[in-house]
């Protein structure tokens, strides 16, 4: 794989996990986490291990908002990780910033 044909690959993969994590409703939760950037820069490496991208785009494309990440997800341990952060304190992120 060349560089070209890899980062095209590593752009799509963190824009389908970041959308993932905005339409999951988890995004906030994520940036206010201390290591927020490796955390995610882990997540888009699992998400460019996955063969479904062609599937996540079209759930993404045609969903406002989801309650949860596809079963084929390999992110889902992360997102039910942060959606019970959010759960718990939706105030989480200010508090560890401060």
């Amino acid at each position: 794989m060349g560089v070209k044909s890899y980062l095209a690959r590593l752009s799509k993969h963190n824009r389908l996990f970041h959308a993932m994590m905005r339409k999951l409703g988890v995004q906030q939760t994520l940036f206010d986490l201390p290591h927020s950037s490796e955390i995610s820069r882990r997540a888009v490496q699992r998400c460019m291990g996955c063969a479904q991208a062609g599937d996540c785009d079209n759930l993404l494309s045609q969903n406002d908002t989801l309650d949860t990440p596809p079963t084929y997800c390999r992110n889902v341990a992360l997102i039910a990780r942060l959606q019970r952060l959010e759960e718990a304190s939706p105030e989480l992120g200010k508090a560890l910033l401060n």
